[in-house]
């Protein structure tokens, strides 16, 4: 998922009291990295509730960002369970 967010763009939390019409589009991407980058760190700190958290949230902005479907993302995380 990460890979189809442009190079440039790095990750950083946005603040989470504004609304998303607020951000520009870089930077709502730019939070899903963050959150991204933070799934597997929770994973492995056997936080698995907060990575699920942060793993569907972050989809849920490549899905609303018209980046993949839902049935792409559905793919994608059944590709990761069978790991």
């Amino acid at each position: 998922m990460k890979s189809i967010i442009p190079q440039g763009i790095k990750p950083n939390r946005i603040d989470i009291h504004s609304k998303f019409s607020s951000f520009s589009r870089e930077d709502i991407l730019s939070h899903c990295l963050y959150l991204l980058d933070n799934v597997m760190k929770f994973v492995e700190q056997e936080k698995k509730e907060r990575a699920s958290r942060h793993l569907s949230f972050a989809q849920a902005i490549l899905w609303s960002l018209d980046l993949f479907s839902v049935e792409q993302l559905m793919f994608a995380n059944m590709k990761r369970n069978k790991k």
